[in-house]
């Protein structure tokens, strides 16, 4: 969708809309009062935890429906884009709908339904992508993401209430909302301040800068997190409920951890030396050459990119050991510390040293995120950099193949071409140096590559009968 919507709509169109999705995504925490991570790292699902529940998302959502509808109009004037008050005032009717379909979405996540989620989210992903592209064909602008947005929460609602396990509870209820309130404080704090550092970049350019700058740095987000954004959704939905069941198991949470740090290195941390490289050459296949603005920021974002994947289930942890709170400490820094790096350093023009400041202050966290690890998690500084060293080596390999591809097709014009030899030249090094490593990977490729080959016997034998 991106990469048709890049052709479609200018920059400072892009830039309109990502000024208010960060806004809105600010105000979800609120609506959603960490209610979602509530059910999911609980050990039992009563009608009565459901009930609270459903009272607790139905009152915090209409809550914010109403302040984000009324306060649209200061938000325009802030930035002095007249059409984020237009753009928000179809979001607020969008957080007024979410609830029918959170709980169902939240009860389905912890019991790890992974087939009525599917179907949903493709149904809802496919009509959210095709109303995008259509009305921005239209001529809707950046009204064609926040209309098709508003499509996308009307689908996914009555998709997961069609497919939500039966019995479950409708109506609300506030007997023991205390404790999904108590909860949910915790949640929310940790999940304010993520809002907050991943609004930061698009508010401080919105108001020095202006949507343009916004639009270049949201499309070099973008092309950072192309690789995240296949890992955080099946992280995100698995970690929470998966760990919580250790912990309630009695088993050792900082071992899961340290397994899933490895592979998240291992895959990611190569991506991004690539991404950083080729950067000029991916944006120009992505968006075009009107976006090659951005290739000037991706390497410090990759930096931002390989530490938030260091540490990605670190949150995740901390609630299902029902610590919440904790995951604050290093957010509250980095929000902190970019936003008096930036403002020091950025002269509203250079946008690759407010990208510097903002992987410098990603930087800082670091050491409150193994002390984390280490002293509530029970993963020590030791075993978390055990766990990287396979990565690292590969790392190491994927840098020196890239930068000798690099030296190798200077001489190539075409964007599309360096990237396809990048593929055919990176991809089997890579893949032979983490058996030549003994990366944890390799054992868990050795163990897809057996239940395909046993599935495949089990297809032939079935012909054969």
């Amino acid at each position: 969708m991106s990469l048709v919507l890049s052709r479609l709509l200018s920059p400072k169109e892009i830039g309109i809309f990502s000024i208010t999705a960060v806004l809105i995504g600010f105000t979800h925490v609120f609506r959603d009062f960490g209610v979602s991570s509530y059910i999911k790292s609980q050990k039992v699902l009563t009608d009565e935890v459901l009930r609270a529940s459903i009272g607790v998302l139905f009152t915090s959502s209409w809550i914010i429906a109403v302040i984000l509808y009324f306060s649209a109009e200061y938000w325009a004037r802030f930035f002095n884009q007249p059409g984020i008050s237009q753009i928000m005032h179809v979001q607020a009717v969008g957080f007024a709908l979410i609830p029918f379909g959170s709980i169902s979405q939240a009860v389905l996540a912890r019991n790890m339904d992974i087939k009525n989620t599917t179907i949903v989210s493709s149904i809802s992903v496919l009509v959210y992508g095709t109303a995008c592209i259509v009305l921005a064909y239209l001529g809707f602008s950046y009204m064609s993401m926040a209309w098709a947005n508003l499509l996308n929460i009307i689908i996914s609602g009555i998709g997961y209430s069609i497919l939500s396990p039966k019995n479950l509870p409708r109506l609300p209820s506030f007997k023991g909302w205390r404790n999904v309130a108590h909860f949910g404080i915790g949640a929310m704090l940790s999940s304010t301040l993520r809002a907050i550092d991943n609004a930061l970049p698009d508010i401080i350019l919105g108001k020095i800068s202006g949507p343009h700058d916004v639009g270049i740095y949201s499309r070099g987000n973008s092309t950072v997190n192309i690789f995240n954004s296949l890992t955080s959704p099946t992280v995100n939905y698995f970690a929470l409920p998966y760990l919580a069941k250790t912990h309630h198991g009695g088993e050792d949470v900082g071992a899961h951890v340290a397994r899933s740090v490895a592979y998240l290195s291992g895959i990611l941390w190569p991506a991004m030396i690539v991404m950083a490289v080729l950067s000029k050459e991916v944006i120009a296949i992505l968006y075009g050459s009107a976006w090659l603005e951005s290739a000037t920021i991706v390497p410090w974002l990759c930096v931002c990119a390989a530490i938030q994947v260091s540490f990605m289930v670190l949150p995740q942890a901390l609630i299902a050991l029902n610590k919440p709170y904790l995951s604050a400490l290093p957010l509250s820094l980095v929000v902190t510390m970019k936003i008096i790096i930036s403002l020091a350093t950025f002269d509203g023009q250079n946008l690759a040293s407010f990208a510097r400041a903002i992987a410098i202050a990603e930087l800082s966290a670091v050491p409150i995120y193994l002390f984390l690890l280490d002293r509530h998690v029970g993963l020590k500084v030791g075993d978390w950099f055990r766990s990287i060293i396979g990565s690292l080596k590969l790392c190491g390999f994927v840098l020196l193949q890239v930068l000798i591809l690099k030296a190798s097709i200077n001489s190539i014009e075409q964007p599309l071409a360096r990237i396809l030899l990048a593929a055919i030249w990176i991809t089997p090094g890579w893949l032979a140096a983490v058996f030549l490593f003994k990366h944890p990977l390799s054992n868990e490729m050795l163990t897809g590559w057996g239940f395909v080959r046993s599935r495949l016997n089990n297809m032939a034998v079935k012909r054969r009968r």
